[in-house]
């Protein structure tokens, strides 16, 4: 066994050891104790949103052809709602739901077969109505809504990642498009606002990826978090940078990324924030059960979420109860299956 995989099975064990107190299971559990993983369930790309006292979560479901909701009151005891959107796709990920209360109205942008859709219902529960695909070969799509009441469309386009040569790696970037309203275009083009220039964020030869943003606005400083490196791998880590406008320019932080394999997790990634009952801030993300190479065997994981005094971000790492930590369930190279 390499001394990677000693080292992290050292961390891991030692967190957990931390955490003895806790269900076996780590599902439905309070702060007390290890909170994860949230849902024993398959489950990724958590996108919480907290609407009249409730949380609902939407997320990668298994299998992807379909959106489900699952619905808690304390973040950490949920329940499986009702499927609230299928469009004939096997190919369903990362939905983003936003609430407006100007129309009473919940937007859905979807990604299904590298295409960014859209769908409105008036109820977090849907369902959703479909309105169409509004973006081609783009996934990861997240609204933002500024202070002074201007929208943003962030998302990932991954136009490379179609057809590509097998000499050439897959290239995702960042890009925001202004909306009029939640749902209307300006009729302006997009941005290039992020793309993969540091190591943490590129597999040498298969994947240059910078996607899942969340954008928020803290003292006048725009962040915009994202994951970087490739979802089936045990490096994909989440990290930031910083604005002083939506549009930016952004500058990447050094402390990037701020939750990785370094902190015995496999995979940490593609996360949503949420204020919790007690009025502190918590990060939901999706952690790899093992740290084999393409992979998506994922669940959800919650952890404390930090806006440090001096601006920069920070947030625990707790990993799964459920995480394989067997000599199997470990690759030291990537190797395509």
């Amino acid at each position: 066994m390499s001394n990677f995989k000693v080292f992290a099975i050292l961390i891991v064990m030692l967190a957990m050891t931390a955490c003895s107190d806790s269900n076996q299971s780590g599902a439905g559990q309070g702060p007390e104790g290890n909170p994860n993983p949230l849902i024993t369930d398959e489950y990724a790309d958590p996108h919480v949103l907290l609407h009249e006292g409730v949380y609902y979560m939407y997320g990668t479901d298994s299998p992807n052809d379909h959106y489900n909701v699952y619905t808690s009151t304390d973040m950490y005891n949920w329940q499986e709602g009702p499927e609230i959107f299928r469009i004939g796709s096997n190919n369903m990920w990362a939905p983003d739901v936003y609430y407006d209360a100007d129309t009473s109205l919940f937007y859905l942008w979807y990604s299904a077969d590298y295409k960014i859709g859209l769908a409105i219902a008036s109820s977090p529960l849907g369902p959703f109505v479909d309105q169409g695909i509004k973006i081609q070969d783009a996934i990861d799509a997240f609204l933002f809504k500024d202070s002074n009441g201007d929208w943003y469309l962030y998302y990932e386009a991954i136009k490379e990642a179609i057809n590509i040569p097998a000499d050439l790696p897959v290239i995702g970037k960042l890009w925001v498009q202004p909306l009029q309203t939640p749902s209307i275009f300006k009729d302006v083009a997009p941005t290039l606002v992020i793309e993969a220039d540091q190591p943490w964020e590129i597999l040498p030869t298969l994947a240059e990826i910078t996607e899942a943003p969340w954008v928020f606005e803290h003292k006048g400083t725009y962040y915009m978090m994202y994951s970087g490196n490739m979802a089936g791998d045990k490096n994909y880590a989440i990290g930031y940078a910083t604005a002083s406008s939506p549009m930016g320019p952004w500058t990447k932080s050094a402390d990037s990324p701020i939750l990785s394999v370094a902190d015995g997790l496999s995979g940490p990634g593609h996360h949503s924030i949420a204020t919790g009952p007690d009025g502190n801030l918590y990060m939901f993300y999706h952690q790899k059960l093992n740290f084999l190479f393409n992979d998506f065997n994922r669940q959800v994981a919650i952890d404390r979420f930090t806006i440090n005094d001096d601006g920069s971000l920070s947030v625990g790492a707790t990993p799964l109860s459920t995480q394989c930590l067997t000599e199997e369930c470990y690759s030291d190279a990537p190797v395509l299956q």
